[in-house]
């Protein structure tokens, strides 16, 4: 038989984009993937946010609402 080990430690490298509309659902979506370990979080409410930033966004995982708003 196999064994199986799952190696964490790389979570806290990831750099993850999360997209949600609702404030609450935003923070609690934040706070979920800060108790996993994940550290790199940028966040936007719109997509409109995030073409509004001047520096590029780079991201291994994207996290957005079903349904996003923005031009």
């Amino acid at each position: 038989m196999t064994q199986f080990k799952l190696d964490l430690s790389k979570l806290f490298d990831l750099q993850v984009l999360l997209i949600e509309a609702d404030p609450e659902l935003l923070h609690l979506f934040k706070q979920m993937l800060q108790n996993l370990g994940i550290r790199k979080i940028e966040t936007a409410r719109q997509i409109d946010d995030l073409m509004a930033r001047d520096t590029p966004i780079s991201a291994d995982i994207v996290f957005r609402d079903y349904i996003v708003t923005g031009k």
